[in-house]
Parts: structure tokens; C-alpha cells; sequence
């Protein structure tokens, strides 16, 4: 019972982490895409100055 509790405990931890990855990717990415689009919006704000 112990032994197949901790297979089951490690799947879970092994599938947490890839959750946690992802979730760290796309929180990047977000800010990415946020960095640009203000980089954009300045272009746009000093092309009509």
C-alpha cells in the first residue's frame, strides 16, 4: 500500500511541477507581449508628437 502511494505521489508531484512551468512560461510570455505592446503604444505616442 505504502509503495504504490508514493508511485502515486511522485506522478503527482512530476505533473505539479510541468503545471507550475507552464504557468511560469505563460506568465512571461504575458509580460512579454505587455512590454511590447508599450513599446508599440510609444512608437505610436512620439510618431505623433
Amino acid at each position: 500500500i505504502k509503495r504504490l502511494y508514493q508511485k502515486k505521489n511522485k506522478k503527482v508531484r512530476r505533473t505539479h511541477e510541468k503545471y507550475c512551468i507552464l504557468t511560469y512560461i505563460r506568465n512571461v510570455m504575458e509580460i512579454k507581449n505587455n512590454m511590447e505592446q508599450q513599446d508599440l503604444l510609444l512608437k505610436l505616442e512620439l510618431h505623433f508628437l
